[in-house]
């Protein structure tokens, strides 16, 4: 069986493909936090920086520069 939060990042990664950042968020702040709890740190994540691409629109450049400042 897949792990639910990869299956969760890859959804929000096809919705910010779509424009559907909103849903992408939603999905990504799930992932986080559970991410948070096991110690992951924000910097090393996938889906912090796919959170990132929702946040900034699908601008991926300004995405990977605040993702590489953390």
């Amino acid at each position: 069986m897949a792990n639910p939060y990869e299956q969760l990042t890859n959804e929000a990664m096809a919705d910010c493909a779509a424009g559907r950042y909103a849903e992408a968020e939603n999905k990504l702040n799930q992932v986080l936090a559970v991410e948070k709890q096991c110690g992951v740190a924000p910097g090393g994540s996938k889906a912090m920086y796919w959170l990132l691409v929702a946040r900034y629109k699908g601008d991926e450049k300004q995405a990977m520069r605040e993702w590489c400042q953390m």
